[in-house]
């Protein structure tokens, strides 16, 4: 490459060789010619190597990618498996549960009709047994009436006379027993039309049952959907459950034969399956039922509904916490008033504001709230009811709890300094007449707002607690301190 290039310079620059005299010159070009091509030469291998590093490590990346490709596909797999074995599972027992209401819906129908049919033989039995004794004495008057005609002679009476007489007494007799058929048959048709009312209540039964068991259905799928998301999330499923709302049967009315003929007619009350009487009013949603229990004298139920207020179901479950669950407002506040107990918890540390926490019922954790149920309790998971509530995304459930909270915290710091300063022996040679003056003044001025401002918001509550501390704090650590030479001189 050297000879040619300096032909080429020759050939370039004629007389370049003669005139330079030096071969020197165009040696070092040469030499400076084969350094720049070695450098060239190592550029572009580092090149190669550099491009070659990239491709193996893009490879490796791909091999990466295409694994945790794998991985999350069998993951997503196995968790469909694990969704689809639930719903299957949560499917068949709600098959069986609804198989089991309707044979006892069968069951109760049967013995429904079974009930009206005797009272029907019955009532039909004794019909026939006094059409039976109505035509023996007619038939024993006509004789007596007929032996009378052919035996007996009466002065002052012809044969023709007396005769006329005793058709006469034989058309009143058939008269009578005329009417006492025409009575016969009204009792007849009373009995068919109290029988079709019987019918047609049992239809209305049978329409209620099944629109009842519907919305108990969506509440048993709402309950699956809800599981089913926490064992996709890898936590503990919740013990609660939902609470039966299922066919109601309402009270029917029975039709009885007094010892006078006439039809008296008596209200039979019967309760859900598996039910007291309060969880039964709950389930219905009959506040004045519950209440009635209490204030009429004549209830059946008046002596054991107290009993029942706080006593739990086989679920685990109060009648507040079934009332929390399904929102029935009214329903608990006539249980808080009545004697239920708002801080009573499960097993499993769950209280009614868990359960109306969980399920959005926002009316009821305002009734709750004013009944000084406890914000902090914990269930066995560490959570509180606030918690629970942002678990199941019930935001509004979650910023109300929020708003009682800041609101407590301020109440209960002003009750925990006016008790502080009422305590003499805490106090005593620690406080001046002043600083007594200034906490009181302070505490009642911010209890007067919490009373008097109806539409205060969280950071209300927190803004009013922080001013309250930075005016009673320094004035409360005088209480560390020890008492002054005075007090103890005296």
């Amino acid at each position: 490459m050297c000879a040619k290039f300096v032909e080429n310079v020759c050939r370039t620059l004629p007389g370049f060789h003669a005139n330079t005299g030096c071969d020197s010159n165009i040696l070092e070009l040469c030499k400076l010619n084969d350094e720049i091509e070695s450098l060239i030469n190592c550029i572009k291998k580092e090149l190669y190597a550099s491009d070659e590093k990239r491709r193996i490590y893009m490879d490796s990346i791909r091999g990466r990618v295409h694994t945790s490709n794998m991985f999350t596909r069998n993951a997503l797999q196995v968790w469909k498996k694990a969704a689809l074995k639930s719903l299957a599972r949560t499917n068949h027992s709600i098959t069986t549960k609804l198989k089991e209401e309707r044979i006892t819906w069968k069951n109760d129908m049967d013995l429904i009709k079974d009930q009206n049919t005797k009272e029907m033989d019955q009532l039909d039995r004794t019909i026939s047994l006094l059409e039976a004794e109505a035509k023996n004495l007619i038939q024993t008057v006509v004789k007596k009436l007929e032996s009378l005609e052919k035996n007996v002679h009466i002065d002052g009476f012809s044969n023709e006379d007396f005769r006329k007489m005793v058709r006469s007494h034989i058309s009143t007799n058939k008269g009578s027993s005329e009417r006492f058929e025409e009575e016969i048959t009204e009792v007849k048709e009373g009995l068919v039309k109290n029988i079709k009312e019987t019918e047609t209540r049992l239809q209305t039964f049978k329409s209620d049952i099944e629109t009842n068991m519907d919305s108990k259905i969506e509440d048993i799928k709402i309950d699956t959907q809800t599981t089913s998301l926490h064992a996709m999330e890898n936590r503990k499923k919740q013990t609660t459950k939902s609470a039966k709302c299922g066919g109601c049967k309402s009270g029917r009315r029975r039709k009885k034969m007094t010892p006078d003929g006439e039809q008296e007619e008596k209200e039979v009350e019967i309760l859900l399956p598996n039910t007291t009487i309060v969880t039964h009013c709950i389930l219905k949603n009959d506040s004045q039922r519950f209440v009635k229990c209490f204030e009429d004298e004549e209830d059946a139920y008046k002596d054991t509904v107290a009993e029942l207020i706080n006593q739990r179901g086989e679920d685990g479950k109060s009648p507040l916490d079934l009332a929390a669950t399904l929102g029935r407002g009214d329903i608990s506040k006539e249980l808080i008033q009545r004697g239920a107990d708002v801080l009573a918890v499960n097993c499993q540390g769950y209280c009614a504001m868990h359960h109306a926490a969980a399920w959005g019922k926002l009316g009821v954790l305002k009734v709750l709230v004013e009944a000084l149920s406890d914000l902090q309790q914990k269930n066995i998971h560490g959570e509180r009811p606030r918690e629970t509530a942002l678990r199941y995304n019930k935001t509004e459930c979650v910023d109300f709890l929020d708003w009682a909270e800041a609101k407590v915290d301020l109440q209960n710091f002003i009750k925990t300094t006016q008790e502080t300063l009422a305590d003499g022996e805490k106090v005593q040679g620690r406080l001046t007449k002043d600083d007594k003056n200034i906490i009181t003044n302070t505490c009642k001025e911010k209890a007067e707002w919490v009373e008097r401002t109806t539409d205060a918001t969280t950071k209300d509550f927190i803004t009013q607690k922080m001013a309250l501390e930075e005016v009673i704090n320094p004035i409360m650590q005088k209480l560390n301190e020890p008492p002054t030479e005075r007090s103890e001189k005296r």
